[in-house]
């Protein structure tokens, strides 16, 4: 995925707020620590100036340049716990925090499933779906109530395949987790597949 958006990247203006968010985000995940720094310091200065410009025009393009904020704080956490992980300074309950502390955040942002993909793609960068399964069960559950089935779908595969070390597609395996199992049956039973479900 990072690889793609790479490419992407590359066509993004790099003075706008998105094409310095995301050449940092490809930057620390790179670990090129000290030009991730530099360029997340300026993607808040560029963020100052939208928010405030923002601010006194529309409540949702405000609020997204607000989340954009959140990411860019984030972003620096992450920089900063894989900097202290590689020089081995860390006292080992650092990424613990972190997913504590995003997730009292993530848990408190708006509703929508393109605030919580933008979100959740920072947390991503250190913390993978099967470490963080209760914030990745909230954004299926957010998906499918949605009707973002797909998204809901590839979610729910996501962490069923963490789970089903047999390599099948089983959401009912013994090594699944049930909130997983449970979140199956849900999605089934909104893609009008209630039989299956039943069946289950």
């Amino acid at each position: 995925r990072l690889d793609a958006m790479a490419l992407y990247v590359e066509a993004m203006d790099p003075k706008t707020v998105e094409g310095s968010l995301y050449r940092s985000i490809l930057l620390v995940h790179g670990n090129h620590f000290e030009h991730a720094q530099t360029l997340i310091t300026a993607t808040r200065q560029l963020l100052d100036t939208q928010v405030t410009a923002l601010v006194g025009e529309s409540y949702e393009r405000a609020y997204k340049a607000i989340v954009k904020t959140q990411q860019v704080a984030e972003l620096e956490e992450v920089l900063n716990y894989k900097k202290a992980a590689q020089e081995q300074t860390g006292s080992g309950q650092e990424l613990s925090y972190l997913r504590t502390m995003w997730n009292k955040r993530l848990f408190a942002v708006q509703a929508s499933v393109e605030v919580w993909q933008n979100v959740m793609s920072i947390h991503s960068l250190i913390i993978p779906p099967e470490q963080n399964e209760t914030a990745w069960l909230k954004y299926a559950a957010l998906c499918r109530k949605t009707k973002r089935l797909n998204l809901c779908y590839r979610t729910l595969v996501k962490l069923i395949q963490l789970g089903d070390k047999d390599g099948q597609l089983n959401p009912f395996a013994p090594s699944v987790s049930p909130r997983v199992s449970l979140a199956w049956l849900k999605y089934l039973w909104a893609t009008e597949q209630q039989h299956h479900a039943l069946a289950s």
